[in-house]
């Protein structure tokens, strides 16, 4: 097998982990709407289960993600490295030209082998700039316990739901009427105490 086949081999594995990773973003949404009928039931339990079963869905999706990155990285490397192969061997003909460019001090022979010159390492460049931002884009997990409370406030949010009976240490949503009136209260009293 060659490294063109290498390469294919790589660029269909991370193809792959990142299709696994979208159907496991699928499995973490259903999980997120069962947290939202737990929490509509009073369920503190069920909607326990389903946040850690969403979380879970979801930080193996991240891995499916970040391995599919990884794979992707790697095949990158592999592919400038089979570039460099054929910059080297390229690079041989490119000098080759140059020098017999320089002897005559023809300008326009002498840009036009820089120009080629300069192509062959833009193209790795390139490359080598891609695979660092791959690198870069790695993410870190999230401590679970807090997260599934987290995500539970979020999913009862999201579906303007009252968490209190499934989360009791929950801040207790204010509804915009009730804002409103403890606005208006505040205002009597201040203009009380003006008057």
């Amino acid at each position: 097998m060659g490294l063109d086949d290498e390469l294919f081999n790589m660029k269909f594995t991370a193809k792959q982990l990142s299709k696994e990773a979208k159907k496991l973003e699928k499995e973490e949404k259903k999980a997120l709407k069962a947290v939202a009928l737990a929490i509509k039931q009073s369920n503190a339990e069920g909607a326990k289960i389903h946040a850690d079963t969403a979380i879970r869905w979801k930080n193996q999706s991240m891995q499916f993600l970040r391995m599919s990155s990884r794979v992707e990285a790697i095949s990158k490397r592999l592919e400038m490295a089979i570039r460099m192969n054929q910059v080297s061997k390229s690079m041989g003909s490119v000098a080759k030209a140059m020098k017999s460019s320089l002897g005559t001090m023809n300008l326009e022979k002498i840009g036009t082998s820089m120009d080629a010159f300069e192509k062959a390492f833009d193209d790795v460049n390139v490359s080598s700039a891609y695979v660092e931002d791959i690198m870069d884009g790695q993410t870190a997990a999230m401590a679970p316990q807090s997260e599934v409370e987290s995500l539970i406030q979020r999913v009862a949010d999201e579906n303007d739901l009252e968490v209190r009976a499934v989360l009791p240490d929950a801040a207790p949503r204010e509804l915009p009427e009730q804002a409103s009136s403890e606005a208006d209260d505040i205002e009597k009293r201040l203009a009380a105490l003006r008057g």
